[in-house]
């Protein structure tokens, strides 16, 4: 049996692919060490020929990214994409935004100011450095339960931001460049952490480090996953089809829905079938459904020919990155 590994499932495909590996690209990353960060690394250097010259990677520290395989990339302060020369970068990929969970423990003002500041001085140097082809990373947070968008700081400080955060950087096409911008569900991928924050990853963790997998909400939930080399892959292909000052904000959301008791019965058949589950009484009369639109994203994975990532393989791939 030929031994798989993350890279078997997490890589880049669609009909421009070869164009890309072809034309010597130059990114910047923003927020390049996080983990979505660190996953659309491995990506890159897997169709750049001369990786990691090609990256240029801003955070909040100086430091050096390891990936999977050894390769190293050092990663600048944010504050130095100042002197980030201009007309020498292809793209612009930001994930540079405090999460939600940073919310807890920082004060409001602080979470605000903070992501405030992010938002407007990545855009600003995007429109400086004159980037034709920009991404911002949004989130299915600036949608209030009953689909309508989030309205207001008090109603929902993260979401709301995520919505300034895209009017923003979507005033960049009035000025010629090129914007896309995904709206985040549910991603997988290698390089996560904080397993026990996200649904997949818990149960794939628990299912290959235990013996047990525990379901500790009292509601149904219900999710669905996309890869994140599948949503890059949509993204980078995307630009290929729209003119400079043209924009595209979607839901990144996939068309299986599965309930978390299922996808914990699928992660143990995949991973360990003597895994037990266990699972406390359930309130029947609520349920959490964090889910977007999945058509528009599933006409873009057809029109751009992506090779679709089966939650199967979602799976799999997330296990080998904590096997490894």
């Amino acid at each position: 049996m030929i031994k798989r590994t993350v890279d078997d499932y997490h890589q880049l495909s669609g009909k421009y692919l070869d164009k890309l590996k072809e034309l010597e690209k130059k990114f910047l990353i923003t927020g390049a060490a996080g983990w979505l960060g660190k996953a659309t690394l491995e990506l890159l250097k897997n169709v750049s020929k001369d990786f990691p010259n090609n990256i240029a990677c801003f955070g909040s520290a100086e430091k050096v990214i390891e990936l999977l395989d050894g390769t190293k990339v050092i990663q600048n302060k944010l504050s130095d994409l100042e002197s980030y020369p201009k007309e020498k970068a292809d793209y612009l990929i930001n994930f540079a935004f405090l999460t939600k969970e940073k919310s807890i423990n920082l004060s409001k003002k602080e979470f605000l100011e903070t992501n405030r500041f992010l938002s407007n001085f990545i855009s600003q140097q995007a429109l400086r450095i004159e980037v034709p082809n920009v991404i911002t990373i949004s989130s299915g947070g600036v949608y209030s339960q009953d689909r309508t968008f989030v309205e207001s700081i008090d109603e929902d400080i993260y979401g709301f931001l995520k919505l300034e955060e895209e009017s923003l950087f979507l005033k960049l096409s009035d000025l010629g460049k090129r914007i896309v911008i995904p709206r985040l569900f549910n991603v997988s991928g290698p390089h996560v952490y904080k397993h026990d924050l996200y649904m997949l990853p818990s149960l794939v963790f628990q299912a290959i480090k235990k013996d047990k997998i525990i379901i500790n909400s009292q509601m149904k939930v219900y999710r669905s996953f996309v890869s994140l080399a599948e949503l890059m892959s949509v993204v980078l292909g995307t630009f290929e089809e729209l003119e400079l000052g043209e924009s595209l904000v979607f839901d990144a959301s996939g068309t299986e829905v599965i309930e978390i008791g299922e996808l914990a019965l699928k992660v143990k058949q995949l991973l360990h079938s003597e895994a037990e589950i266990l699972r406390g009484a359930l309130n029947k009369e609520t349920a959490d459904r964090y889910l977007g639109s999945s058509k528009e994203y599933t006409d873009l994975i057809r029109k751009l020919e992506i090779s679709p990532h089966s939650l199967k393989d979602q799976i799999l791939c997330t296990a080998l990155y904590f096997k490894r």
